[in-house]
């Protein structure tokens, strides 16, 4: 049956629907997220222009909401945002504003929508319905991550084109590496990996809607005083986390990456993730337009991350 729905739950607790729209004279996806209770702790990364070694800095809502939605730019609104809904208050104040418009067609990756942590449950228990796709989480495994695509969308033909960026990088770095760089956001899935004596699925995913969504599941690192998951609230409260999205690509395509050079200590020359798909491309003789894009709008990208001057981890590989 096809779902329509995505339902969070934990320890058969009802904790909080996802429901992804179309916007039919826009081809567009909208995301309506709809709360049961006031557990949530609402939070946004947004861009710091301070001198602070990180690029984001967490700002929280002053209330619980019923609902929020994630909205598209319009003419009267020139950006993405996410509209909060509380019952009996008619004005809907813009919550965030750091945001893509959820345009899945020709997406090289998909594009991060939030991440949810749970540490509570709630009164309401959980009736299964064939149309959600449910995402149990657990005391081992309580946080989650929820991307879109089209459902169109083929992963294999994109991991094909850019295997460093799609077939490696997106499936094990978590979404706070927009925050903290890809050599600590990939920890979280890796320890999962070590964790199990069987493989794991490190990224999961399904038709919901017109839409494929894509989720990870994990536990946060909460024992390094560097990241904000160190304090206390990450194992007391819940969270549903919205990251700046604009730059995803640009951010993970410029990830710095080693591979250790096997029986000694050193590794290959750092360079971006992007070049390694760029060379491979031209290997395969792909579409010569097609490169010089994205090359160009990666390179781009390069440039402005150096002049900014933030904290950004890569990652080193063993081959």
């Amino acid at each position: 049956m096809e779902k329509d729905k995505i339902a969070i739950t934990r320890a058969g607790k009802d904790l909080l629907r996802i429901i992804p729209l179309s916007q039919k004279d826009t081809g567009k996806a909208e995301i309506k997220f709809s709360f049961f209770d006031e557990s949530f702790i609402i939070r946004k990364f947004e861009l710091d222009v301070s001198n602070d070694l990180l690029g984001f800095k967490p700002v929280d809502a002053q209330v619980a909401f019923d609902e929020i939605s994630y909205h598209n730019s319009t003419q009267r609104n020139p950006t993405a945002a996410l509209l909060p809904k509380k019952r009996n208050i008619r004005e809907r104040t813009v919550a965030f504003q750091e945001l893509i418009d959820l345009d899945t067609k020709n997406l090289i990756v998909p594009i991060p929508i939030c991440r949810i942590t749970t540490n509570k449950e709630t009164n309401r228990n959980y009736k299964f319905k064939k149309e959600h796709e449910n995402i149990e989480l657990t005391e081992s495994y309580n946080t989650t991550e929820i991307y879109i695509a089209s459902k169109k969308y083929e992963l294999q033909i994109l991991a094909d084109r850019f295997p460093m960026i799609v077939d490696y990088l997106f499936p094990i770095i978590t979404m706070d590496y927009i925050v903290y760089g890809a050599g600590f956001s990939s920890e979280p899935i890796m320890n999962k990996m070590f964790e199990n004596n069987k493989p794991i699925v490190a990224l999961q995913s399904n038709i919901v809607g017109e839409y494929r969504i894509f989720y990870k599941t994990y536990q946060l690192v909460r024992d390094d005083r560097f990241r904000i998951y160190f304090n206390e609230e990450y194992s007391r409260e819940n969270f549903i986390e919205f990251f700046n999205n604009v730059e995803y690509l640009e951010l993970l395509a410029t990830t710095n990456i080693s591979f250790k050079i096997a029986g000694t200590e050193r590794g290959t020359p750092i360079k971006p993730a992007y070049q390694y798909d760029i060379e491979h491309l031209k290997k395969k003789r792909f579409y010569p337009d097609y490169i010089n894009r994205y090359e160009k709008r990666f390179l781009s990208a390069v440039n402005k991350y150096k002049k900014m001057n933030k904290f950004r981890s890569g990652l080193l590989i063993n081959s």
